[in-house]
């Protein structure tokens, strides 16, 4: 127990650590990647600037004001989105702006200025954007030559975008004092930061980035509260990720017993090893007692005690092997056809079809070259679907008319027990309707009213054969056959065999005879 504890006290304590590096690293890489976004944004907002600078400086200017001045300025100005006031100076000082005014020279940004700072490009800036004032009314001022330009403080906290939590300034490198914020918390360093390093200091995460302007540095700033949030994250998630390392062990042990000692595992060793069998059970003409067909029944063994089919079928299915149980009987099929049963005049034999089967679009190409490798005609070769395999009924038409297509009639089975049952047999490419067992009972047999007859009157409308499954005693014999129903599957008439006894009994029933001298 105290082993335990110690080893859960070390776990906690390796996750924690863990947790506090991670954290680290998380909010670093934010305020990294909101600096690329933001100098790519800021990028945008340099080429209009540069534009309208080269733009203006451009003209020809008069020795005073012009309409047709101010309109070419007016012009440069609505081309730019984020610039909403510019000006240029003539020679006899007077000033025109993009508003079509004019003014001295006089009430122009001067380098003497509060807030103004020199760029290595030629250009002067002015900030006007301090704290006190409003996003309305501040700006920053842009000159260059004889150009100036105006650009809003709103526009700029616009054009930033920073999340709610993040703040950033622009700082003056002596003073260590904010110029510009995008918000009006009052930013704090106490020394000068170095760019590219996340620093913490007085609760705040800090990550200073290089700006053009000289003597100003951008700095983006976190609450420390970011940290703790990814902290805390990269607590819980470490700590889930351990769990789920060992859970992952556990969950690999039970994948060892899955893969080599379940029943799906046992099953696959033996389809590999071919130890698996297929017996027939005959379908019968109540008339005369004649064999028409067989149905291939998958049969298991292991250690001489059978398996049943409802418990090793469903665990094929829940484990993805059902379709190559399907292609094995199916080939099982062919190979005992073609070496017992191909003198066995008119008599087909019906393979089961899972949803599975019934989806994968691959199967008809499949069955159309192994039967014609052993040449075996599609009418003796029936294929059997339940209602449960017809869940994607758009998709199991089209798969079902391609078999059909090549010569395989198609049964339903179980017919009645399903949850749509009389609802859509009609849109079915099928042309053998199979009755449960459980509406043949005698007693249901003998009513009146018992749903099997109108299941037969709707299949007689529908031009359907009918095979009535599960006929045991001869009491269930006479009803069918009087209600038009000629074929019957049970053991009344026989149980499952092996292909080699299937044949045998069959030339039996046909001539009694030739049964002797086999």
């Amino acid at each position: 127990m105290f082993a335990a504890g110690v080893l859960f006290a070390a776990l906690l304590l390796a996750v924690c650590l863990a947790a506090n590096q991670l954290a680290s690293e998380l909010v670093s890489n934010r305020l990294r990647n909101l600096s690329l976004e933001g100098n790519a944004t800021l990028q945008v907002l340099g080429g209009q600037v540069s534009k309208t600078l080269q733009g203006l400086n451009a003209l020809e200017l008069p020795a005073q004001c012009t309409p047709e001045l101010f309109g070419r300025i007016a012009t440069l100005v609505k081309e730019q989105r984020y610039i909403y006031e510019s000006a240029v100076r003539l020679s006899s000082g007077a000033v025109c702006s993009s508003y079509g005014q004019a003014f001295a020279s006089t009430k122009l940004p001067a380098k003497e200025d509060a807030g103004y700072y020199p760029a290595g490009d030629g250009r002067s800036y002015w900030f006007q954007t301090g704290r006190e004032v409003s996003a309305d009314a501040g700006a920053l001022v842009i000159g260059q030559f004889s150009a100036y330009l105006w650009l809003n403080k709103g526009i700029l906290l616009d054009v930033l975008r920073m999340p709610a939590e993040v703040s950033f300034n622009l700082v003056d490198e002596q003073s260590l004092q904010s110029r510009f914020s995008s918000d009006n918390r009052l930013l704090k360093i106490e020394r000068r930061l170095e760019p590219g390093q996340v620093e913490f200091t007085n609760g705040m995460i800090h990550l200073a980035t290089p700006v053009k302007w000289v003597g100003l540095v951008g700095v983006l700033t976190l609450p420390y509260s970011a940290y703790r949030e990814a902290w805390w994250w990269s607590f819980a998630g470490l700590l889930g990720a351990s769990i789920v390392l060992l859970l992952g062990l556990y969950c690999g042990a039970s994948y060892l017993y899955a893969r080599h000692f379940s029943l799906p595992a046992k099953l696959r060793c033996a389809l590999q090893n071919n130890q698996l069998s297929l017996h027939y059970q005959p379908i019968v003409n109540m008339h005369n007692g004649q064999w028409k067909g067989a149905e291939a029944l998958l049969r298991w063994r292991v250690k001489g005690q059978p398996i049943s089919p409802e418990v090793f079928i469903p665990a094929a299915e829940n484990s993805g092997m059902i379709a190559e149980l399907t292609r094995w009987v199916c080939q099982r099929v062919a190979e005992d056809y073609a070496e017992y049963l191909w003198a066995c005049k008119d008599f087909y034999i019906t393979i089961n079809l899972s949803a599975t089967d019934v989806t994968d679009a691959s199967f008809p190409d499949f069955v159309e070259a192994l039967f014609k490798r052993y040449d075996i005609s599609p009418v003796q070769i029936v294929f059997e679907v339940t209602e449960g395999a017809l869940l994607d009924k758009e998709q199991a038409i089209i798969q079902l008319q391609r078999l059909r297509d090549q010569g395989h009639k198609i049964a339903i089975d179980d017919f009645g027990t399903g949850y749509s049952s009389l609802a859509y047999l009609e849109q079915l490419p099928i042309d053998i309707l199979k009755i449960d067992r459980s509406f043949l009972t005698p007693d249901k047999l003998h009513s009146s009213d018992g749903l099997w007859w109108h299941v037969v009157s709707m299949a007689r409308s529908l031009n359907l054969s009918v095979v009535a499954e599960g006929v045991e005693i001869p009491q269930q014999v006479d009803p069918l056959i009087l209600a038009g129903v000629s074929l019957a599957q049970g053991w009344l008439y026989s149980k499952d065999l092996p292909v080699d006894k299937l044949a045998k009994s069959y030339f039996s029933c046909a001539d009694p005879a030739l049964s002797a001298a086999i």
